[in-house]
């Protein structure tokens, strides 16, 4: 209920208040914060009211002052002599609330500047990090061209490396050849100096008729000295056999029988022998000294003869190493010349191949093209395109010849990006798809559920109020175009009333709401029991009876609820009731009957 009063109907009342108490006791009418207009409703409100101290000097200034007092702490006392409070719950407290406010505001200020620079620290740590990023990213731009350099020199420290093992093996093999031409052009220089007099530098073919019809007779004698060498080896061979023969005899037979006569001269010493037998052992000795002077001439005479043999093989031999030299030296002539020209070539063609690759190497790399449409030209014209080339080439000295291999790097790195960028975004559609996909599943089963819970709740109302009145749930949506649901609130009509929402209640028909509630969402979603602590406190009989009974209709479906009460609605249809008493200190839960029960809240009530 309330009362409106006009302003200029209000009469203020007329209050001489205190002053021996100083500070401690003020008028709560200069205290309140108000406009001029609104002075006279302020006076008729707080005139007779006194802000005090303690509650002391309250109950002592109401009394003498016959004034209503104050005090900070929300303590009362009535100019009639009763003191309201002493008690003092913080919780309760619009001062302490006021104060904690204040404090809370003042942190709210703090934090909200420390969050400013927090901000700004943010802001400049981003960019920082932006900084940092991009530091990084010229790193390894730089790393990367450090690498590609390093590659391209570790590719050419190979390159060179297997030329220089190369190098090594044609050395090695390049001083075998020497070696072995240095024996040959010794073997030459001999050869030349033993037949520089004879044929000099000329070769066979730049000879004369006489010289080649000479060489032709001598090539006849040299194949007929070629016969005799071999009958005189022949002869040499008999001759020697003949030798060793006879060698053979002498030491076999000739040296032993004269050592036997020897030792049988020195045997015979002074004794005297026959004349007979002295004269048959100087015939005999006589006859062995002329066989040895026939074969030491025959031995000397074959001697001899050998010795011509040999010194007509000798003749022969140099015949035929002339005949020969003549036609080994000018066919080495010839391939001396061969292999002079052969090897000044070699040596040509590896320098061209050096600088080939020298060149090549300061290309680059470079496109794939480049390698196309020059299989039809001719060598030359190869060439004079390379050299317009290379003069074009020294024209862009001053460009970087790596830059087609950072743009490539450059290139794939973009692709890359650019293929993760999109398989990014595709998940992102995908993940926008499911998100979509769940709040209409979501939005699905909370309209389904609402409408379980709306349509039991409507059943329960009735069956808690009666006939006459009626309950809906209404689901709120929020405002905003596209929203979803905001809250649920209800509309209800208790017996012929006009419809309320729950704002508008009193305290028992919001608890009986609240209950109704509790009840349609146990219909939709079952637990195996319920814990109601007086639930029926606030309700009048009628209502209590209602709840009973739907409580017991619920008990019957599978149910199970554990209830507190001080009135007898409940026990009447309970199955068990436990009495909790509390002495000594110490709370007992004893198992009584109904009648028990019933009496316990009858005496209570």
């Amino acid at each position: 209920r309330l009362s409106f009063i006009p302003l200029n109907r209000i009469q203020a009342p007329r209050v001489t208040y205190p002053t021996q108490y100083g500070k401690d006791v003020i008028p709560l009418l200069k205290v309140v914060k108000h406009q001029p207009v609104y002075q006279r409703a302020m006076a008729h409100v707080f005139g007779r009211t006194l802000l005090c101290r303690t509650i002391d000097l309250a109950s002592e200034v109401a009394l003498s002052a016959n004034l209503n007092c104050v005090t900070l702490d929300g303590d009362q006392a009535s100019h009639k002599g009763s003191l309201t409070g002493g008690y003092y719950e913080e919780r309760h407290s619009k001062l302490e609330n006021m104060k904690q406010l204040k404090e809370i505001r003042a942190k709210h200020e703090d934090l909200v500047a420390q969050s400013a620079q927090l901000k700004g620290e943010i802001s400049s740590a981003d960019q920082n990090v932006s900084r940092i990023l991009g530091e990084i990213q010229k790193h390894e731009a730089k790393y990367n061209r450090v690498k590609s350099q390093l590659q391209s020199l570790a590719h050419d420290l190979k390159t060179a490396r297997a030329q220089v093992a190369t190098g090594k093996k044609q050395a090695a093999s390049r001083e075998a050849s020497v070696e072995e031409l240095r024996q040959g052009v010794a073997q030459l220089q001999d050869q030349h100096k033993s037949l520089g007099d004879e044929l000099g530098t000329e070769l066979v073919s730049q000879l004369s008729a006489e010289e080649q019809e000479e060489i032709r007779a001598l090539n006849a004698h040299l194949k007929s000295a070629h016969k005799d060498l071999m009958a005189l080896q022949t002869k040499r061979t008999e001759v020697e056999t003949t030798v060793m023969n006879l060698k053979m005899h002498i030491e076999e037979n000739l040296l032993k029988q004269k050592a036997s006569l020897e030792a049988k001269l020195k045997g015979i010493g002074n004794v005297k022998v026959s004349e007979e037998s002295a004269e048959e052992k100087e015939a005999e000795l006589e006859r062995v000294l002329e066989t040895l002077g026939r074969v030491s001439e025959q031995e000397s005479q074959a001697e001899k003869e050998m010795e011509l043999c040999q010194a007509k093989l000798r003749d022969l031999e140099a015949v035929i190493e002339r005949s020969k030299s003549v036609e080994a030296s000018a066919k080495d002539h010839e391939e001396a010349q061969e292999l002079d020209k052969l090897t000044s070539r070699k040596q040509h063609l590896l320098h061209r191949r050096h600088d080939l690759e020298n060149k090549i190497r300061d290309l680059g790399s470079l496109p794939s093209d480049a390698f196309l449409g020059g299989g039809e030209k001719s060598k030359k014209s190869l060439l004079q395109m390379s050299g317009k080339v290379q003069k074009q080439l020294k024209g862009m000295s001053h460009v970087n010849k790596k830059a087609l291999d950072q743009y490539m790097e450059y290139t794939e790195q973009r692709d890359e990006y650019s293929r993760r960028f999109d398989e990014q975004e595709r998940e992102e559609a995908k993940i926008k798809e499911l998100v979509a996909a769940l709040d209409v599943r979501k939005d699905e089963l909370l309209a389904r559920t609402y409408r379980g819970v709306a349509k039991a709740f409507s059943e329960t109302f009735v069956s808690l109020v009666g006939e006459a009145g009626h309950g809906e749930l209404i689901m709120i949506r929020d405002a905003k175009p596209g929203g979803g649901y905001a809250g649920v609130s209800c509309r209800v009509s208790f017996g012929g009333e006009e419809t309320k929402r729950m704002e508008q209640l009193s305290g028992g028909q919001k608890s009986l709401v609240a209950l109704c509630l509790i009840l349609s969402i146990q219909r939709i979603d079952r637990a195996p029991f319920y814990l109601f602590d007086e639930v029926d406190a606030a309700l009048d009989p009628n209502y209590r009876a209602a709840v009973a009974n739907v409580l017991a209709a619920r008990a019957n479906e599978g149910a199970q609820f554990i209830t507190t009460t001080f009135h007898p609605e409940q026990v009447l249809i309970s199955d068990q009731c436990y009495g909790v008493t509390f002495k000594n200190k110490v709370s007992t839960v004893d198992l009584i009957d109904r009648d028990e029960a019933m009496k316990f809240v009858t005496q209570k009530v």
